[in-house]
């Protein structure tokens, strides 16, 4: 009787620990579950912005921030003798706080490097993301590329 009794014992206690993992299991799940809760009900993250204040342009909407991009490279373009063949909205290009307009640039190598350097060290910031040059038999570049730059 008493082997009896300590078998039933034993037998208890090896039962009882899939269960005591399985506790400790909901109790985890439980607390990620909290976690999750609180973590909804705080809402979005703050979004950071892309560049410091000053170095975005500071456009209505993301057609408006490509506009002021076109006008800036038109302009740089036209004061350092580089001929601006192509200027459009980069479609499917845009991230969001990003601004991108496609562009084709051709001059003497000379100029159009130098707009090229002009418009990626000035402020506010601006950034060729894809590029390609090509030169000709009188050694003119054509520079197509895809500018980018962020506004706010």
């Amino acid at each position: 009787m008493r082997g009896l009794v300590w078998g039933i014992a034993v037998a208890g206690l090896l039962a009882s620990f899939p269960a005591v993992r399985a506790v400790n299991a909901l109790a985890t799940v439980r607390a990620e579950r909290a976690a999750l809760a609180a973590e909804l009900a705080a809402g979005p993250p703050r979004s950071t912005p892309l560049v410091e204040p000053g170095r975005a342009r500071v456009a209505a909407g993301r057609k408006a921030a490509q506009g002021m991009l076109a006008d800036e490279t038109r302009r740089r373009a036209r004061a350092g003798g580089v001929l601006v063949e192509r200027l459009d909205a980069a479609t499917g290009q845009d991230a969001p706080g990003l601004a991108a307009i496609r562009v084709r640039l051709s001059g003497s190598e000379k100029a159009v490097l130098a707009l090229v350097g002009e418009l990626e060290r000035e402020r506010p910031v601006t950034r060729f993301r894809a590029w390609r040059l090509a030169a000709d038999a009188d050694g003119r570049l054509t520079l197509d590329a895809v500018l980018v730059a962020p506004w706010r």
